[in-house]
């Protein structure tokens, strides 16, 4: 019997502890606000605008872009940190068509549309 009672004591320690540590990580991440998530959309000619690279950058770190595409229906997603980022539209890999300062201060983030010339 007390055998027992000190095998399920012994659980419980082990138990509690680690159901904390998995509620505590799930919690930090998106849960608490720490990302938001920024998107728009990239038309041409009046139509969603496929496969066209946006890349997105802290002002303070332009070197640590993050680049996706546009999808199918020309919108494209990033999920960063709240701060001031540079967002650009690329017609090709080497030329820019729109470069944007964009203020990231809330949990969703909704860009104005961008129209290619």
């Amino acid at each position: 019997m007390q055998r027992r009672l000190q095998e399920q004591t012994s659980r419980e320690l082990i138990i509690k502890p680690v159901f904390v540590l998995i509620l505590a990580a799930l919690l930090s991440g998106s849960a608490l606000g720490q990302n938001a998530r920024v998107r728009g959309l990239v038309r041409r000619q009046g139509q969603p605008a496929a496969y066209v690279l946006v890349t997105l950058a802290p002002e303070a770190a332009p070197d640590r872009r993050t680049e996706v595409y546009t999808g199918s229906d020309g919108m494209y997603y990033f999920y960063v940190p709240r701060g001031t980022f540079i967002l650009e539209v690329w017609q090709s890999k080497n030329r820019s068509v729109g470069k944007f300062r964009l203020n990231v201060d809330k949990d969703k983030v909704d860009v104005a549309i961008i129209d290619l010339p």
